[in-house]
């Protein structure tokens, strides 16, 4: 477990780090959002 958390930059994904991406989406604030995909991950893919 300890090689996988040190390759996220950010840390693992939570529960709550989902459930905000989600709630955003439904949020008057996306409404202009279409047509994309919204990535919960951790920054593995910056390091």
């Amino acid at each position: 477990m300890g090689r996988v958390y040190y390759q996220h930059p950010l840390g693992l994904v939570e529960v709550a780090n989902e459930a905000n991406a989600a709630i955003y989406l439904l949020s008057p604030a996306s409404k202009w959002v279409a047509g994309t995909n919204m990535v919960v991950y951790g920054a593995y893919l910056a390091r």
